[in-house]
């Protein structure tokens, strides 16, 4: 039996994404001086591109780059986070949690007639 895991294995990635993306939050305390976490960061400061990858929205190659000095994004996962892929990813998880995926699949040629409009 085949199953199409892509979509399984980027939820698992976007939900590890977003718990280190949590823990880092946490632990650089991203409340303003108030305390009430209102300010609006700085254009392609580190505060502004962990805001930008919250809500799942693409980066330009600087804020990329910045982001993987920072640790934020390992280098090799740093195509999840190219805004067209990232509109993609967002597409296919909003898919998934419709209930719009397709598997498993008995055979190859099973999977990749699925695949044909």
């Amino acid at each position: 039996m085949i199953t199409n895991t892509a979509n399984t294995a980027l939820l698992e990635e976007l939900e590890s994404h977003t718990k280190l993306f949590n823990i880092r939050k946490q632990e650089s305390g991203s409340i303003n001086k108030k305390g009430n976490g209102s300010h609006k960061p700085a254009k392609n400061s580190l505060a502004a591109i962990k805001e930008k990858m919250k809500g799942l929205a693409g980066l330009t190659k600087e804020e990329i780059e910045k982001a993987v000095e920072a640790g934020l994004i390992f280098k090799d996962q740093t195509w999840n986070w190219v805004s067209s892929n990232a509109d993609s990813l967002r597409e296919g998880l909003k898919n998934v949690e419709n209930g719009q995926c397709q598997g498993p699949f008995t055979d190859v040629d099973e999977l990749v007639a699925s695949l044909k409009p």
